[in-house]
């Protein structure tokens, strides 16, 4: 045990050098004969454990290094690291309280903690939450509440015809298409409301839409805003929104899974991104996205106190719910799954750690280099923002004033030649209008030289494409490098 957190500890080292690679990029079939992968009869010895732990490691991408920005997570806090340790060395559910007394207890105190900053909880309502396997989870809970509410007898007696309507935005996350699949509603049911040019659901279209459905006898029912799309990290206007959904009886949900942290910011006028959230019925936090907690560590929080309970509780579990006087703490029944891992251990103790203020510092850190990269984009003529960035997400692309150059087949090549380098990993989108561009998610480890290095790598890189394959003849320096500003 000594000698794997021991390289544990390098591990963790090795990610705050410039020398390690974020990632030692292999073919599948290459990667496959590094390491034997069959499970065989015979068992294995400890001195093979430790050389696969470190194979692993070697070959896993490093998602805590300074030069990694490719999903909406990065990087991890201590407390949380150990929180998640712990919860696994304790390894007991969370079904009832009695098989996770302080894990229940913990949870529940998140969960008051965030439905406050949120608008939920009050002196006169208690509100409700459960944490869940994933933001798209959350989402999912919250369709499934809002269709309990809507048609009550659909728990028992199923869709029965019925033609419900969702309704989200062009930019919402993909898990609301998969959603309509698993409740049986079919994909065909969700209408995708377009957004305006900075990302944002136009209110006019959706109420157009809605009156439509309406036309056409169907039963709309459930509008799904989002805090922070995942592209380009834009905040719907949930208060327009939600006047629209009390106006024809909807259920509003709000998918802040990326952008919810941002309640944890002092700060006023980006405190105004997230105005009428409190409207809403419905939310999903995920803790794992922006506050430094290992995966996963997803809220569902709801503004109707039992009425998830309703919506998921079964009969045919008496030989795990038995009726004591800590019933009312067991979260099991309002819970779609049976065993839950206690993932309330590692957000409760970094966020006790670092406390409101502590996020708040932080997330004014990751404004500041949101700033500094917007401004050594704007102001490299071969570089091109393509939104001005609302939260934690860049999107921006290499452009050139030779026409007769494919930028979208310039900008992906210069994106796999980084990746398969091992040095940067950063993705990509494409957007409506097919423009391909860099998404670089701002990443709590890195620093402002970390970007810098980053955008000159990215005019190196260039510079070599456009060499070998446009330019040939070209020997001066074409683009300049950038340098701080």
């Amino acid at each position: 045990l000594r000698r794997i957190f021991r390289m544990i500890g390098r591990y963790l080292n090795q990610n705050n050098s410039p020398d390690t690679l974020v990632l030692n990029y292999q073919k599948p079939g290459d990667l496959k004969k590094k390491i034997d992968l069959t499970i065989n009869e015979e068992g294995m010895d400890n001195e093979w454990l430790i050389k696969v732990l470190r194979k692993y490691l070697r070959y896993s991408v490093r998602t805590t290094h300074r030069n990694f920005s490719n999903q909406l997570f990065s990087a991890f806090t201590f407390p949380s690291f150990i929180g998640e340790i712990i919860a696994t060395l304790t390894n007991t559910t969370m079904a009832t309280y009695e098989a996770a007394p302080l894990g229940t207890l913990i949870e529940q105190e998140i969960i008051d903690k965030m439905n406050r900053l949120i608008g939920f909880k009050t002196e006169n309502n208690p509100a409700d939450g459960i944490m869940v396997p994933g933001g798209s989870y959350a989402n999912l809970m919250g369709l499934l509440c809002a269709r309990y509410k809507a048609m009550p007898e659909t728990k028992d007696k199923g869709i029965n015809g019925i033609q419900f309507r969702v309704f989200v935005s062009d930019q919402a996350h993909y898990s609301f298409k998969k959603m309509m699949n698993v409740t049986g509603l079919g994909t065909e049911s969700l209408t995708e409301i377009p957004s305006d040019e900075n990302g944002r659901m136009k209110t006019d279209l959706l109420e157009k839409a809605i009156k439509q459905s309406l036309e056409k006898g169907e039963k709309p029912f459930f509008i799904g805003a989002t805090a922070g799309t995942t592209v380009y990290g834009s905040f719907d206007p949930f208060r327009e929104i939600a006047a629209i959904a009390k106006k024809y009886n909807l259920w509003l949900h709000i998918d802040g899974a990326w952008g919810g942290t941002l309640l944890l910011y002092k700060n006023k006028k980006k405190q105004k991104l997230l105005d009428g959230i409190e409207l809403a019925d419905s939310f999903t936090w995920d803790a794992h996205k922006m506050m430094g907690v290992p995966l996963y560590a997803s809220f569902f929080l709801s503004k109707h106190d039992g009425l998830m309970l309703k919506c998921n509780a079964v009969q045919g579990a008496d030989y795990l719910f038995h009726s004591t006087e800590n019933t009312s703490l067991d979260t099991g029944p309002k819970s779609l799954q049976c065993g839950r891992h206690v993932d309330a251990l590692k957000v409760w103790l970094a966020w006790k750690f670092y406390g409101d203020r502590g996020y708040s510092n932080m997330i004014n850190d990751l404004y500041s280099k949101v700033n500094y990269l917007k401004k050594l984009i704007t102001q490299n003529p071969w570089f091109e923002l393509i939104a001005d960035p609302q939260y934690f997400n860049v999107c921006f692309r290499i452009v050139h004033p030779k026409n007769s150059i494919d930028m979208n087949e310039m900008n992906m090549e210069i994106r796999d030649r980084l990746f398969r380098s091992g040095s940067y990993f950063t993705n990509y989108s494409v957007s409506k209008n097919g423009i391909v561009f860099f998404r670089l998610i701002v990443n709590p480890n890195s620093t402002k030289s970390d970007y810098r290095d980053f955008m000159n790598k990215l005019i190196n890189t260039t510079e070599s494409i456009l060499k070998e394959k446009y330019l040939p003849d070209q020997s001066a320096h074409i683009f300049n490098t950038v340098e701080d500003q």
